[in-house]
């Protein structure tokens, strides 16, 4: 079942700015609360739309990943940390998460972060320079049922829970940020 983008508009200047066959391509949205600001990263199976929608150049290390799902946290486009995720290929790990300065073809990231799954509900991120050097281990996030484990605007949450689809509530163990992650499956 696609999502219905509409639904979010004025919730994000930078989703409401999609193209049309951009905002066709969604597959998921993941709502972020992070220190009192809200954030949306956008999800799509398509790769020329991350494209577009990352302005016509991908760093390499996501374009040869082979990923299913190309991620980009859209508020941070135009910023000196722009996320970027991707699905890791290496069993028991979920996802890859880069931050990049820039968006150029041969730009590396200078962190990056991998999640691993650690229970059916739960992942453990380890976060590393982006020369390989360990800075932190064993973040923990934890999928919950619990809305008030939603630290944002609590209209987000009821227009997630409007939409067809999979609303899930996600949260840092050890920190104030949380997710809502919106699927069309």
């Amino acid at each position: 079942m696609p999502i219905n983008v509409d639904a979010f508009k004025g919730h994000s200047a930078a989703l409401d700015q999609l193209s049309d066959s951009c905002r066709d391509a969604t597959s998921e949205l993941i709502w972020s609360y992070r220190s009192g600001v809200v954030s949306l990263c956008w999800v799509t199976e398509d790769l020329p739309a991350f494209t577009e929608v990352l302005g016509g150049t991908v760093p390499e290390v996501i374009t040869i990943s082979g990923s299913n799902r190309y991620f980009v946290d859209l508020e941070s486009l135009g910023s000196d940390k722009i996320r970027l995720y991707i699905d890791s290929p290496n069993a028991g790990e979920v996802l890859l998460g880069y931050y990049f300065s820039s968006l150029e073809h041969d730009a590396a990231p200078y962190e990056y972060k991998v999640y691993s799954s650690v229970s059916k509900t739960g992942v453990s991120i380890n976060r590393y320079t982006g020369s390989g050097d360990l800075i932190s281990e064993a973040e923990g996030e934890v999928q919950t049922n619990v809305p008030a484990d939603w630290s944002g605007p609590k209209e987000l949450l009821d227009l997630c829970k409007e939409q067809s689809g999979s609303v899930r509530i996600i949260k840092k163990v050890s920190k104030d940020q949380s997710y809502l992650r919106l699927t069309g499956f």
